[in-house]
């Protein structure tokens, strides 16, 4: 003890001797008994706070099925009102909320629920037949065997070999895509748009756009869900799904991807002018935003084509994990032209989410790292924050005339 303690003893001792209680430890036990109780006292709160939001997120959640349900069960359904549900996301917990939701934004299903048995048998049948002419049949077996029914002429042979060509290297980081099914599915839905649209063609890219389809429309007729992910399709799921359910979600997919294509149709004719103009668009975009990137860009003489190409034109399936694009397509099915014109300020708010980490590399590493942005780990609140900021771009600049210039 230092001298400061030594005098007070023979004091204390004068008035009375007693046993030392709890109280008399020393001034650092005490400290440390306090701190220890602080951070048990923090670390309760702490975990009373997160308990506490769970059920906060849980409640709203709960909120928003109930929404859902009601949207979608009405006789004849609210699509403004599904739009603005939508848009934030579509609950995925259940399979049939997201196939009916894009099917009604997607405008193939009628929003009054007296004619849409009647609609949806009509538009399966008619894609049936538009197989059996090109194809002869329908089966999944053997893709050696979709071509023997007919001869065909040199414009079907170079479309179907490129077909195949991209269907093979769709989504390659899900064994989904690389099943025999799935692949008959694909060639067959891509063949018949090519066979009824020959004044653009087939264009690469548009199996980018068939792959999200194919994904949610699939789990309508799943028998065994994973509840942790319903997008985690195995081998053994496809294999339980009867051929007449793989017809019907074949035609469902052809019919929603001949709409999305007939919105964009500019991004897939000769000389693609529509995806050259959301590129000019998006470089104005950020020239309002940050034109000290787009200047530092230029310095190093990276052209936009070089990276934002593939952004545009595949609607960055590639950038994001086919689950992520899903979650995108919610808000980009809700929002007027969320193809043809949202979608630039989804690319321009990426660039820029990224744009304070281009201004300190050199050539290489920036043209590397904006074609393979670190998008991996992004989880729903993060592309909740790049739809936010993407509507933002939207009320600021889509009235600006000189955008479009």
């Amino acid at each position: 003890m230092n001298t400061e303690d030594d005098n007070r003893i023979p004091q204390i001792a004068q008035h009375q001797e007693s046993p030392r209680q709890p109280e008399d430890v020393p001034y650092s036990d005490q400290e440390s008994q306090a701190s220890t109780k602080d951070k048990e006292s923090t670390s309760d709160e702490l975990n009373q706070a997160a308990h506490k939001l769970e059920e906060i997120k849980r409640s709203m959640f709960e909120r928003r099925v109930k929404k859902f349900d009601r949207v979608l069960q009405s006789k004849v359904v609210d699509l403004d009102q599904l739009r603005s549900l939508a848009w934030s996301g579509v609950p995925p917990h259940q399979a049939g909320y997201r196939c009916k939701t894009w099917k009604l934004l997607l405008d193939y299903l009628p929003n009054d629920q007296e004619i849409l048995a009647e609609t949806l048998s009509r538009k399966r049948e008619e894609y049936t037949d538009m197989v059996e002419h090109y194809f002869g049949g329908i089966s999944y077996d053997n893709q050696q065997d979709l071509f023997k029914k007919r001869e065909m002429s040199p414009y079907e042979v170079k479309s179907i070999k490129q077909i195949r060509i991209d269907v093979y290297r769709t989504q390659p980081e899900v064994k989904l895509f690389s099943t025999q099914p799935i692949q008959i599915m694909m060639i067959r839905i891509l063949f018949t748009w090519t066979m009824r649209h020959p004044a653009s063609g087939y264009v690469q890219g548009i199996n980018d756009l068939a792959a999200p389809l194919i994904l949610v429309y699939l789990t309508e007729f799943l028998q065994n869900v994973n509840q942790d992910n319903i997008y985690e399709i195995a081998e053994k799921d496809i294999e339980e799904i009867i051929p007449d359910q793989l017809v019907k979600i074949e035609a469902d997919v052809f019919w929603c991807l001949s709409k999305l294509i007939d919105d964009v149709q500019d991004n897939y004719t000769d000389m693609q002018p529509g995806v050259h103009k959301i590129i000019n668009k998006m470089k104005k975009l950020i020239e309002q935003a940050d034109p000290e990137v787009l200047k530092y860009l230029d310095s190093l003489d990276i052209n936009f084509m070089d990276f934002a190409y593939r952004w545009v034109s595949c609607y960055l399936t590639r950038e994001f994990d086919i689950y992520q694009i899903v979650r995108l397509w919610d808000t980009y099915l809700s929002e007027e032209d969320g193809f043809s014109q949202f979608h630039c300020y989804v690319v321009s708010a990426l660039f820029l989410q990224f744009s304070k980490n281009l201004k300190e590399m050199s050539f290489q590493d920036a043209l590397l790292y904006l074609q393979n942005l670190p998008t991996q780990s992004w989880q729903d609140d993060d592309l909740n924050i790049l739809m936010a900021k993407s509507f933002e771009m939207k009320e600021l600049y889509h009235n600006n005339n000189r955008l479009y210039q």
